[in-house]
């Protein structure tokens, strides 16, 4: 995987009223990763295919980072995940290994 690389995280999607998203998403949602003071896109994969993302459930994910090259300097073991739709603030989590 060259241009792209699966980081697993355990995450926790925010219900409606703490800003997420209005409905559950399902496994292959592609929101934004924020390295630093950056925005960078990702896809989120479970482990079961159809996998819906229930809010306030911690979940053991791995994130697709499309712009690996760019930010793999950025990116370690332990490193606070914060999941994007736009502005608003959707999963927050945690880094647990890099693939």
């Amino acid at each position: 995987m060259p241009n792209s690389m699966k980081i697993k995280a355990e995450i926790t999607f925010l219900s409606p009223e703490e800003g997420g998203f209005s409905r559950p998403h399902r496994s292959g949602v592609k929101p934004q990763l924020k390295v630093k003071d950056e925005f960078t896109s990702c896809v989120v994969w479970a482990d079961v295919p159809d996998q819906i993302f229930e809010p306030s459930i911690k979940y053991d994910v791995h994130l697709e980072l499309l712009s690996w090259e760019q930010y793999k300097h950025a990116i370690h073991v332990t490193m606070p995940v914060q999941l994007n739709d736009g502005r608003r603030i959707v999963a927050r989590g945690i880094i647990t290994a890099i693939e």
